[in-house]
């Protein structure tokens, strides 16, 4: 792994990137609120943090609309299968004794 993506890897929390990957598909923040069971405040200062600790912007913000950036739509277009994968393996694991 690449110095950068590792000192990234390690800024970020996986909240903050599901955070980022709910809204990401809905193209919502009320929405993502709703499906993260969180206040749409909470989903937008998540995503402020995260765009911080990354240095860059994922959405543009318009009244009542959001969009992807660049950054945001290359991001968005692999945690979605990264989480379900995760998703698939934490499945497989036995259950609690």
């Amino acid at each position: 792994m690449r110095e950068t993506a590792k000192s990234r890897l390690q800024s970020v929390s996986l909240g903050a990137l599901r955070t980022f990957e709910v809204a990401s598909r809905h193209l919502s923040f009320k929405a993502a609120a709703g499906e993260l069971s969180v206040t749409p405040a909470a989903v937008s200062q998540g995503i402020r943090t995260l765009e911080n600790q990354l240095g860059l912007l994922l959405f543009e913000r318009f009244n009542r609309a959001l969009r992807l950036t660049d950054a945001g739509a290359l991001l968005a277009r692999d945690l979605g299968p990264a989480f379900e994968r995760i998703e698939d393996i934490l499945s497989q694991l036995p259950p609690r004794s």
